[in-house]
């Protein structure tokens, strides 16, 4: 179908399109003609965004905010244990030989010479078990010597010292370079974040030594967030995206809601085919369309190093027959149906679980967003990617 053509059926499902003057004359989309953020906002009710409403922690991203408790965690026993020796790691070689980076190192710091190894995990609420949840995930048993847990919810950073051995779980074949997995589950239909924070605690002391418990108020984690937050990259991406619509959003859900908004698209650019809808979760591809198997991935701009660069992680060729790329800018969601393999890159030894990688950089040392989305844009059109729509903010 044209997009002259999309432009009409879309009119006819009383959705406004506007026509952006370039040369591409990609079709535009308000994002507030579209059912699928309605259907978000109406139908989900985040339990977990409820209970840290008031967190500061709630506001970094996991990544950051795992960086932010490493660093409590590490202070608060250099100051229970003063007259020890708290030390950065030794960063070691990877499996190829290279030296690995510091924040790279297989443990997180050395205690007396001890390695020592910090896993974090948020207490969450699992609508499809309908239960509170803490997964700590990455846990390497040869790699350090003493396993440090700190669970965070609602109340604050909980520490425990692990036994390495009590609740240790596989992964199938992720087991080899992901590691061992820690779960625990609160009783199914336990909405009460308290009273599930009570079971996930005494599963905790079964597992090893209980430390503290630091509210986020406390000095040490202010210090901390601060700390990790005055970064250039963080500042960057605060302000470029401090008016996008989806900022409340944890990543993972925010992923789902675009996952449904491409979807969308799809399903309006290609009126009466066979659309058998979303596929259920963890499963091959996201949704079916007249035979064919579709897969969503998004990705936000994140500077690093000296640029802007979009990551679409977990890509796994061979399930699904057309992938669309959903790039998250600061002004507009967009879509494009990917094609060639210039930008594909190996996930090293997390491919054969993980999949492979589609990283595409902007210039370096342009700070500003928008050009470097322009620039991001143009690689993907120029190695054949279509850019099938754009849906404005």
């Amino acid at each position: 179908m044209s997009l002259r053509l999309l432009a009409r059926e879309l009119h006819s499902k009383s959705v406004v399109v506007l026509w952006r003057p370039c040369v591409r004359h990609v079709c535009i989309i308000p994002w507030s003609s579209l059912e699928a953020p309605q259907d978000w906002g109406k139908d989900t009710i985040s339990i977990t965004r409820a209970a840290y409403a008031d967190c500061p922690l709630a506001q970094i991203t996991p990544t950051r905010r795992g960086t932010v408790i490493e660093t409590v965690a590490r202070r608060f026993f250099a100051r229970l244990y003063p007259g020890s020796r708290v030390e950065d790691p030794i960063p070691g070689h990877r499996c190829d030989g290279r030296r690995r980076a510091l924040h790279c190192a297989e443990y997180d710091w050395l205690f007396d010479g001890r390695r020592t190894q910090c896993k974090s995990a948020q207490m969450c609420w699992s609508e499809s078990k309908g239960t509170w949840r803490a997964n700590f995930c990455g846990i390497k048993l040869h790699a350090f010597d003493d396993l440090v847990l700190v669970l965070y919810s609602p109340s604050g950073l909980h520490l425990y010292t692990h036994d390495c051995k009590s609740r240790l779980s596989t992964r199938g074949v992720a087991t080899a370079h992901s590691g061992l997995g820690l779960n625990m589950y609160s009783a199914r239909g336990m909405v009460d974040w308290r009273e599930a924070e009570g079971v996930l605690l005494k599963k905790l002391r079964q597992c090893g030594l209980f430390i503290t418990q630091l509210k986020t108020s406390n000095e040490l984690v202010v210090a901390a967030v601060q700390q990790h937050t005055e970064q250039l990259s963080l500042k960057l991406q605060r302000d470029a995206f401090a008016q996008h619509p989806l900022s409340h959003m944890t990543p993972a859900a925010r992923g789902i809601l675009l996952q449904h908004v491409v979807e969308e698209v799809d399903l309006l650019s290609h009126p009466g085919s066979a659309h058998a809808g979303s596929t259920v979760y963890n499963s091959p591809c996201d949704w079916h369309r007249d035979g064919l198997r579709f897969e969503c991935k998004s990705s936000r701009p994140m500077w690093s190093h000296d640029s802007w660069n979009c990551l679409f992680d977990g890509v796994k060729f061979g399930q699904f027959d057309c992938l669309y790329l959903a790039l998250d800018s600061p002004h507009a969601l967009h879509i494009f149906r990917f094609a060639g393999s210039k930008w594909i890159s190996s996930n090293g030894m997390a491919e054969q679980a993980r999949g492979k990688q589609i990283r595409v950089h902007g210039p370096a040392k342009e700070t500003n967003v928008s050009v470097a989305v322009d620039v991001i844009t143009q690689k993907l059109l120029s190695s054949g990617s279509e850019h099938v729509a754009s849906v404005v903010w």
